[in-house]
């Protein structure tokens, strides 16, 4: 009964499967972008310029933004970018929006990029070993997706929040899995970055 029902859910799959890997083939022949970013933000524009640069730096080819209700100056800062062609704005006017958003940049950009990584603009994604992030990601080739372990940075002894640049200002971590005075893995908080072609991560 067991082999059965095992059987069964693999017979049902393969549908979903088959789709998976066509996509994936036609997408890895000649994708738009290698590795692009999907954020969604609210008041942070202070941050945006600067988070955009360093994921250049890294290998990051192109961002999908989603505004969610922000009021600042966030257009002012993004225009460059966009007249660039690096970054695409969308709007998303809704209360609870990251999921809905990342669901959105997965099935309307699965064509355009070979890796989405889906993080926060207060979060920073590089390899420690000085690499670009797509020669890592080129060692994952055969999985769907990748989870980053992630580091939570305190106020590094800053009283108000200084003028320099947030990856010169805060550089005190926490040690690995420690956070409030508990150790405790965190498998849900980490960092990802998925081959859209492949499969729809979030649900």
């Amino acid at each position: 009964m067991k082999n059965f029902k095992k059987s069964l859910k693999t017979f049902l799959r393969m549908p979903l499967i088959m789709r998976a890997r066509m996509r994936d083939r036609a997408v890895s022949k000649a994708p738009r972008f290698k590795l692009a970013a999907c954020a969604i933000f609210r008041e942070e524009a202070p941050f945006l310029a600067e988070w955009i640069r360093f994921h250049q730096g890294v290998g990051f080819e192109h961002f999908y933004l989603y505004n969610n209700f922000s009021t600042d100056d966030f257009k002012a800062v993004l225009d460059p970018f966009i007249q660039q062609g690096l970054v695409t704005l969308v709007d998303w006017p809704r209360p609870v929006g990251q999921l809905s958003a990342y669901r959105d940049c997965i099935r309307r950009r699965w064509r355009e990029a070979l890796w989405i990584g889906f993080f926060d603009i207060d979060e920073f994604l590089f390899a420690p070993d000085g690499r670009d992030v797509p020669s890592v990601l080129g060692d994952y080739r055969d999985l769907p997706g990748v989870c980053v372990w992630q580091a939570f940075y305190g106020s590094s002894g800053h009283v108000e929040r200084p003028e320099s640049p947030l990856v010169e200002a805060f550089t005190i971590a926490s040690r690995a899995g420690h956070h409030d005075g508990q150790d405790y893995p965190q498998p849900s908080h980490g960092l990802q970055a998925w081959r859209p072609s492949v499969e729809i991560p979030v649900r």
